[in-house]
C-alpha cells in the first residue's frame, strides 16, 4: 500500500510541476490565419471586400451630383469633415450602372480620402486564410478581384481595393 502511496505522491508532484511549466513559458497569440471581410453586393455576383483594406463604413450620406465624365465618379459626400469623391465600385468592377444613389460607401485612405458606393451591405465574414484562393481567370466583370472565396450560397469575390483606387488614378 505504501509503495502506491509513493507512486501516487510522485505522480502528482509531475503533475503539478507540468502544471507550473505551463505558466513559466511566455504566452503564444494564434498567428493571424483568418482574413476578415465585408459581404457586399450589387445584385449579381457577390462580393466581399478585405475590412484591413478599409478606414470605415458609412451609411445613408447624402451624394451631391458631379458633371464629370470620369469613369464611376458620381459625387462628392461631406465625410469626417471634409469633402470626399465618392466613386460606384460597380460601375469601376464592370457592372451595369443602377437606379437611384446607393445606401453604403466604403473609404479608403490611402494617399487621400476617398468612397466607394455600394447597394447592399450583406455581412460580415471572418475566413480562414487558407479559404482564400487565387482566380486563375476570371470574368471580365471582376477585372479587380484576383482571389474568391466559396461560401454556401457560391463563389464570392474578393475586391482587392488598392487595385480599384489604382485604376481611378489610372482613370478607369
Amino acid at each position: 500500500m505504501t509503495e502506491r502511496l509513493d507512486e501516487l505522491d510522485q505522480r502528482v508532484k509531475e503533475l503539478r510541476k507540468a502544471f507550473d511549466e505551463t505558466f513559466a513559458s511566455p504566452a503564444t497569440l494564434p498567428e493571424r490565419d483568418w482574413v476578415e471581410l465585408l459581404l457586399i453586393s450589387f445584385g449579381a455576383p457577390r462580393f466581399a471586400v478585405p475590412v484591413s483594406q478599409l478606414a470605415g463604413i458609412e451609411a445613408n450620406r447624402p451624394i451631391a451630383s458631379l458633371p464629370a465624365k470620369r469613369p464611376g465618379l458620381i459625387g462628392l459626400s461631406a465625410v469626417h469633415g471634409g469633402l470626399v469623391p465618392v466613386f460606384d465600385l460597380g460601375t469601376l468592377l464592370g457592372l451595369p450602372g443602377r437606379d437611384g444613389a446607393p445606401r453604403w460607401m466604403a473609404l479608403h485612405h490611402e494617399q487621400e480620402l476617398l468612397a466607394l458606393a455600394f447597394d447592399y451591405l450583406e455581412g460580415f465574414l471572418r475566413v480562414a486564410a487558407r479559404d482564400v484562393y487565387p482566380l486563375e481567370s476570371a470574368p471580365g466583370v471582376v477585372h479587380l478581384t484576383g482571389q474568391a472565396i466559396k461560401v454556401d450560397s457560391g463563389l464570392v469575390y474578393v475586391v482587392d481595393i488598392p487595385s480599384v483606387v489604382s485604376a481611378i488614378r489610372r482613370g478607369g
